[in-house]
């Protein structure tokens, strides 16, 4: 097996900010800041991009407490008080946030701040040349692919539907068991399997 993170399959600049709404009467600050800050206290692949946005909109990192990841595709903390959703539109609808009507956005973050749709990021996904050959590469040598993502937009559904991956070769644990796959401070079996010196699925 081969652990295949957020940043293996898109690295920064493969995701592209597509655009902003911000609802009611909350602050473009507010909703960034807030969105920024679960996205970077969770680990996902998505910090970079929300880092340069919180820059570019003068708005600040907030601290969030009691930080939960769900299996529905999703995060919730609590910020100042605010009790803070951001996830996918399915998410949203499990958490019984409503949306507008006839929304028709592919990839997006959304943000809902004590129920109430606060803002919604619609994101561009682009795979790098080298992840198709270089899955094709292990499933030939018969390493099976695991996908430890955190993104919750990055699904075996949305990489067949958007990429043609062949997902029905990887495996794809639930949330809890992703995230200590891909925390970077586990500790290992202290027998030397391999050594790869560049980073994301290339070398392979």
């Amino acid at each position: 097996r081969v652990l295949i993170t957020d940043l293996d399959l898109f690295p920064p600049g493969f995701v592209e900010l597509n655009g902003i709404k911000v609802f009611g009467d909350f602050s473009v600050e507010r909703v960034v800041g807030y969105t920024a800050t679960l996205i970077r206290d969770s680990g996902c692949g998505l910090e970079k991009l929300f880092h340069d946005l919180l820059r570019t909109q003068g708005a600040i990192f907030r601290r969030a407490d009691s930080l939960c990841c769900y299996e529905g595709g999703g995060l919730s903390a609590n910020i100042r008080g605010d009790q803070v959703l951001v996830g996918s539109a399915a998410f949203m609808n499990l958490m019984e946030v409503p949306l507008p009507q006839g929304l028709n956005v592919k990839n997006a973050v959304f943000c809902a701040i004590d129920g109430e749709l606060a803002g919604i990021f619609a994101l561009n996904y682009t795979l790098p040349d080298t992840v198709f050959p270089s899955l094709t590469s292990l499933l030939r040598e018969r390493v099976g692919p695991v996908l430890a993502t955190r993104d919750f937009n990055i699904t075996p559904a949305m990489l067949h539907r958007r990429f043609k991956l062949p997902v029905n070769k990887m495996e794809y644990p639930n949330v809890r068991r992703r995230h200590e796959l891909s925390e970077s401070g586990q500790s290992h079996n202290r027998v030397l399997g391999a050594l790869i010196r560049r980073d994301g699925l290339g070398p392979y």
